[in-house]
């Protein structure tokens, strides 16, 4: 791979984000643990003792506190994913391919050539127009199989670029460009 660097793209942290999806996420997926130690503690609260689920109602706290603690970490896993995570990414842009190097735990890094690349979309969603920044798409078309000779689309996203309309307009013109060489 020979193509020369043009740019480097990182993300940038998006708080609304973390503040408006993230509680009714968070709160959601807490359920299931505060649930589930709510029904284990009343079970064995009435094993153990059976004249005492008669006298009183149903035990909350353990519920109460698997749903709370639950939810604290996720918001602290979330909040990482917001602030840290962008910080740890990476898009370098050369003049034949993408070279993405990303994540938060464990960092993974994958090559795009451009000459794979079918279609090229730029999205702002609300949250992001707040710190102006967009998500880029790329519709890749790979073989699958080379025996019968099938071809799946991937989309790949590069989400939370700042200036994401000319990250765009670069990425198109490349894309089109490699296209055009074949």
């Amino acid at each position: 791979m020979d193509g020369e660097l043009i740019e480097t793209v990182s993300p940038k942290p998006v708080p609304a984000a973390l503040f408006v999806s993230a509680p009714f996420l968070a709160g959601f997926l807490s359920f299931f643990p505060g649930m589930f130690a709510f029904v284990i503690s009343n079970m064995f609260r009435g094993a153990m003792n059976p004249s005492a689920m008669s006298h009183r109602g149903p035990v909350l706290v353990f519920g109460l506190v698997a749903f709370v603690v639950s939810f604290a970490a996720l918001m602290a896993y979330f909040a990482a994913r917001c602030f840290v995570g962008p910080s740890r990414t990476f898009y370098r842009i050369y003049s034949d391919r993408i070279e993405f190097e990303e994540g938060l735990f464990a960092t993974q890094k994958r090559t795009l050539l451009f000459d794979k690349v079918i279609d090229v979309s730029v999205r702002q969603g609300v949250l992001q127009q707040t710190v102006g920044v967009g998500t880029v798409s790329l519709v890749t078309q790979q073989l699958v199989s080379r025996g019968e000779g099938k071809l799946a689309n991937r989309k790949i996203q590069i989400a939370d670029v700042p200036n994401s309309n000319e990250v765009y307009e670069l990425i198109r013109r490349l894309a089109l460009s490699q296209s055009e060489e074949l």
